[in-house]
């Protein structure tokens, strides 16, 4: 018998949402490990792939972020960002942990902007906190969440 820890899986990969405020469509995965990100008019775009080593990368091949074994996330230049436990709590460093609450809602501490994971599978909370944390990273645009219209009206 022989082990590899090239087969080692740090992140599970099953499909899954991401939505805003309940509604509006933020971050999509797919079993193929595609990942979506989704405008605030609501166009997607495919970003990369996640795969189950912890690896993200763009849609050319080119490492955006990963996460270790132990739940720490690297950017592209190996720069520690963040450390993300099994039940997807994000510790910044700042002595407050983001975290999911029972229903599958995660907080973005700006009023009552949340996010929440469909289907609401704890197991999934790691891999959605790591997209979560890296598009909001590659995305300063995404990341004020303060101004967002949930409103289809629009």
């Amino acid at each position: 018998m022989m082990l590899t820890s090239c087969t080692d899986k740090t992140l599970p990969i099953k499909e899954f949402n991401i939505n805003m405020n309940g509604s509006a469509s933020f971050i999509s995965l797919a079993d193929s490990g595609e990942v979506h990100a989704f405008s605030m008019q609501g166009d997607s775009e495919k970003v990369g792939t996640l795969h189950a080593n912890g690896e993200l990368k763009n849609n050319d091949g080119k490492l955006l972020a990963t996460i270790d074994e132990d739940g720490f996330v690297y950017d592209a230049d190996t720069n520690k960002m963040v450390q993300i436990n099994d039940t997807g709590d994000i510790d910044n460093g700042s002595g407050q942990y983001l975290s999911w609450s029972d229903d599958g809602k995660f907080s973005m501490q700006q009023g009552g902007d949340f996010l929440q994971l469909n289907p609401n599978d704890k197991d999934l909370r790691k891999s959605a906190s790591f997209l979560i944390f890296v598009m909001m990273s590659l995305n300063s645009v995404t990341t004020d969440m303060s101004d967002m219209n949930i409103d289809e009206n629009d």
